[in-house]
């Protein structure tokens, strides 16, 4: 594992790569991520997806029209499941640098980010 520094702002976090193998507890992981625990220090989770490329680099390449028709329904889909969570449509990213799809499925991650405006 590979620790360093990372600064974000006035914070400071101590981040730990994890080898691809590698298997997280997420019992664990859930205990110190969603709880405040005395002497024991907050977690944030996250995880980089390397098979994702924003939308403006995947239209920058070939696009055939079953791609260009599943990343349209993936963001469709996305926005009608953020109506079930009771989601604002204005709080998400809709410029193509900030929608991200999975090469290999199509998958769409949309950027929401919780502002009240």
């Amino acid at each position: 594992m590979n620790y360093r520094f990372e600064n974000q702002g006035s914070s400071i976090y101590l981040v730990a790569e994890l080898p691809s193998e590698a298997e997280v507890d997420t019992m664990t992981l859930g205990m110190i991520t969603n709880n405040t625990i005395p002497g024991v220090a907050h977690a944030l989770y996250t995880q980089l997806d390397t098979a994702k490329v924003s939308l403006k680099q995947l239209l920058e390449g070939a696009v055939n029209r079953r791609r260009l028709a599943g990343v349209f329904l993936g963001i469709c889909n996305a926005l009608r499941n953020a109506d079930d969570y009771m989601l604002d449509r204005s709080s998400f990213l809709y410029d193509a640098e900030k929608i991200f799809v999975n090469v290999s499925t199509l998958e769409v991650s949309m950027i929401c980010v919780p502002v009240m405006r």
